[in-house]
């Protein structure tokens, strides 16, 4: 947009890498330490949460029906295995970023990739197909254009969707009073990569911590969230997204699950743009190899003629 208007790219490129190193600063001075302390407090408030959820249960009409369920329910080892998986999570995010800080060859390696990507990356393209004969340099050219269109739609799309959600969860989050909104805000959001499961699993933490704060103040909850859902589903996904994916519930649903089983919550992440790059390439070698198979048949039809 900013070469668009002043015509100097030099400038543009200039003007955005300064923007992307203020957020990313902003991001790790502001933003990470606040996430890792709430998250610490989480992690410690979980059993006091737990405690709350079940004699909430007690004084209830539930009681009757899920006595049975509760008594076997360990909720110890439960509140264990969830405080270790926080504070586990949290300790590696901080290692990464220790360890980041700590890389000299990262730090000025990457800003400057990042720089000349930026500067030069378009030129890409033509220099891979450079290393493949010149019979298959237009299909080295479509390939990266599919690779390039695919992921920046989908990537770029699904993170301003995640924004969305992350920010309206927050506020909303702060105006119904719930503790560590911030941390809950930014779970919903980051959960919200996964199609289909994941606003289930990003509304979860926020649903039991209000479920152990009032039975209304849970009820509220569900309303917001089915808005804020209701909201992405049939506003923001279709203005952003544009129908990029066109892939058929079920075969989403079945590429989650393997992903999951695979790869854990990163698959499920990453195995829907994978999936549309590899079919978008695939139908572009499809369509080279019927071209070349169609010349071939109407050259050799020529010769017998």
């Amino acid at each position: 947009m900013i070469e668009k208007r002043t015509h100097k790219k030099n400038l543009a490129v200039l003007v955005t890498f300064i923007m992307i190193i203020v957020i990313v600063l902003a991001i790790v001075s502001f933003l990470i330490p606040k996430l890792i302390a709430a998250s610490v407090g989480f992690a410690y408030q979980i059993p006091v949460i737990i405690e709350k959820i079940v004699d909430a249960v007690d004084q209830s009409a539930l009681d009757n029906v899920l006595e049975p369920f509760l008594d076997r329910v360990d909720f110890g080892q439960i509140s264990s295995m969830i405080f270790n998986f926080i504070t586990g999570a949290t300790a590696s995010v901080t290692n990464v970023i220790s360890i980041i800080s700590h890389s000299a060859v990262t730090l000025f390696t990457f800003p400057l990739l990042v720089f000349y990507m930026y500067k030069q990356g378009d030129a890409l393209p033509n220099v891979l197909a450079n290393f493949f004969p010149k019979h298959y340099k237009s299909l080295v050219l479509d390939l990266c254009q599919d690779f390039n269109i695919s992921a920046s739609a989908y990537i770029s799309g699904q993170l301003l969707v995640c924004l969305y959600v992350g920010i309206s969860s927050i506020i909303l989050f702060m105006i119904m009073g719930l503790p560590n909104a911030l941390l809950l805000g930014v779970i919903c959001g980051l959960m919200d990569l996964i199609p289909y499961f994941g606003p289930f699993l990003g509304a979860a933490p926020a649903f039991f911590v209000a479920l152990s704060m009032d039975f209304n103040l849970t009820l509220l909850l569900v309303i917001v969230i089915t808005i804020i859902q209701f909201g992405e589903s049939y506003l923001v996904s279709p203005l952003v997204m544009k129908s990029v994916m066109h892939i058929h519930p079920i075969i989403v649903v079945f590429l989650l699950l393997a992903a999951g089983n695979l790869m854990g919550i990163l698959g499920m992440i990453i195995a829907l743009p994978v999936f549309a790059i590899i079919r978008a390439m695939g139908k572009t070698v499809w369509q080279f190899y019927r071209s070349n198979k169609k010349s071939v048949i109407e050259s050799t039809n020529r010769e017998i003629k």
